[in-house]
């Protein structure tokens, strides 16, 4: 599996998680729509998880390589960059759920 998403796709969802939030806020006051912002909050956290998962699952792939297969200077460095996806990964999420408290237990609309 590839570790790039982590690397690439989970703090650019942490980053669209913002922009989307706040781009929802006025169409979703308008509709008197409580549930989308805060799906969308789910959704991008789900992806981000997934993300993660994936790179965790290579970490440990590679990690157990690397110990069968004692590896030396560059080549040593897939495991160290599948650990990178992962926390980096997980970081991401918690950008994600951090941010998403605020739209859950606040109204789009309080002004």
């Amino acid at each position: 599996m590839p570790v790039w998403p982590a690397l690439v796709l989970a703090p650019l969802l942490a980053l669209a998680h913002v922009a989307l939030g706040h781009a929802m806020a006025t169409p979703s006051c308008a509709a008197q729509d409580d549930h989308s912002i805060p799906l969308l909050s789910l959704g991008l956290l789900a992806a981000t998880l997934a993300l993660t998962w994936m790179a965790a699952v290579e970490a440990r792939r590679r990690r157990a390589r690397a110990a069968r297969e004692p590896l030396e200077g560059a080549a040593s460095r897939p495991p160290f960059i599948a650990r990178v996806a992962t926390w980096n990964g997980a970081l991401s999420a918690l950008v994600i759920a951090a941010q998403a408290i605020a739209p859950w237990m606040l109204s789009a609309c309080i002004a």
